[in-house]
């Protein structure tokens, strides 16, 4: 039986592992370069939907970094929600995940075209 509750209480703590931001209630995304302080404000639905995509890909997992970019996620109903990014590691409310992808290919991409 004690196999049985540890085994479950692991299975648990991995369902909480995945990053998942809300999508549809989002009216825009700013993403600051923290070298330069350029800003980009992302108001495009496929532009936020790509971006979100690729950070709800996220897993935890253990990682000190300073961040190169700060994306500010900006609701409907004025709630704030701000990422720390740097290659493929992000930190939400003082959580550190690991994307599947780098998150700061796209975001360069943003810079180049803006």
């Amino acid at each position: 039986m004690r196999k049985i509750l540890c085994l479950i209480f692991l299975l648990s703590l991995e369902g909480c592992s995945v990053l998942s931001l809300k999508e549809n209630s989002i009216e825009s995304i700013v993403i600051e370069e923290r070298k330069t302080g350029s800003r980009i404000k992302i108001i495009d639905q496929s532009q936020i939907s790509q971006l979100l995509k690729v950070i709800n890909s996220s897993r935890k997992e253990f990682g000190i970094f300073k961040g190169n970019y700060i994306i500010t996620i900006l609701y409907r109903n004025k709630e704030i929600k701000t990422i720390l990014i740097e290659d493929d590691m992000l930190k939400i409310d003082g959580i550190t995940y690991r994307m599947s992808k780098k998150n700061t290919l796209i975001i360069e991409k943003y810079f180049e075209d803006g």
